[in-house]
This record gives C-alpha cells, structure tokens and sequence, in this order.
C-alpha cells in the first residue's frame, strides 16, 4: 500500500531480507517499477551505473530521469506496514526468517501497490 495512489516520481528504496538485495520501487504514470540495486567493489549500481552511496541514486535521479521518470518524494509509510514488519521482527528474536515465495510476492504486492 506505500505506493498506492501516490503521484508519479514517488519511490521507496527497499531491503529484501530474504534476498538480501536492495530495490527501488517507483510509480509511473501507469504502473509500478521495480529496480534492483547491485553492490560490487564498495558501490552501488542501478542499471550499470556506479553510485558511492544509495542515497545518490536518489539524489541523481531527482534531477535526472529514470526510465523516462524523475523521483519526487519519498513513499510515505503507513503505520500498519510499519507495525506489520516490527511485529514480525520481534517474534523472531529480531531475525527476519524466510517466507513462502508465493507468500513474499503477496506481501510485496500488496504493500507497494
């Protein structure tokens, strides 16, 4: 839901901890786009392109476009999805265990879209 009915531009860059693999989510015009974010030799790559840090992969792509789309703001993050993760977190003594992957394709997409 942290996407749902958001403007176009506006993105949440994400942990999955399953996977361990960092995504950028943003909204477009019609749809949901999701981007994988690499690590390599101390820096972070979305499509090839180098990043120091990721919060420059924000930074850059607010003034430059991403798949034809600048980022404007941040997702806001509802309380439930918040609650949602702290809950799940505390009742693993703080780890985060593997999920069903039908199980975290249903959760993914009910929280991003």
């Amino acid at each position: 839901m942290a996407l749902k009915d958001t403007s176009p531009g506006t993105y949440l860059m994400y942990k999955d901890y399953e996977s361990n693999q960092i995504y950028l989510s943003v909204r477009t015009d019609s749809v949901l786009r999701h981007h994988m974010v690499t690590q390599s030799d101390g820096l972070f790559y979305l499509d090839k392109q180098p990043y120091p840090y990721l919060d420059s992969i924000v930074l850059y792509h607010k003034k430059h476009k991403l798949h034809g789309i600048k980022l404007t703001q941040q997702a806001p993050l509802s309380a439930r999805i918040v609650k949602c993760f702290a809950a799940r977190f505390a009742a693993n003594n703080g780890n985060i265990l593997p999920q069903k992957t039908e199980d975290k394709n249903k959760m993914l997409e009910e929280t991003l879209s």
